[in-house]
């Protein structure tokens, strides 16, 4: 029982580690080696939705309806913002 614990403890260190490794681009707080995002769809699309979203989120405020997409529409219930994903939400209120 002991032996297969050390062995799980051991598995997510190792997955763990990989993770850091391959997002240290991400995740450095020295900007000069920080990954920057190309211009695109995500910033000039999601990353506004994002944006806006975790502005909502910080207010307590759900965002149901945004008035700066075309003459406004339903923020909450797009699929493409994906608001309601887990995921997104680490970075919705980080």
């Amino acid at each position: 029982m002991e032996r297969q614990r050390r062995s799980y403890v051991a598995d997510c260190l190792l997955l763990m580690a990989l993770c850091l490794l391959f997002f240290w681009r991400d995740l450095t707080p020295i900007t000069v080696d920080q990954r920057q995002f190309k211009v695109g769809d995500f910033s000039s699309e999601f990353y506004a939705s994002a944006h806006y979203a975790a502005s909502r989120l910080a207010t307590g405020q759900l965002p149901l309806w945004s008035p700066y997409n075309n003459a406004g529409h339903p923020f909450l219930a797009d699929p493409q913002v994906a608001v309601p994903s887990t995921p997104n939400n680490r970075a919705h209120l980080s």
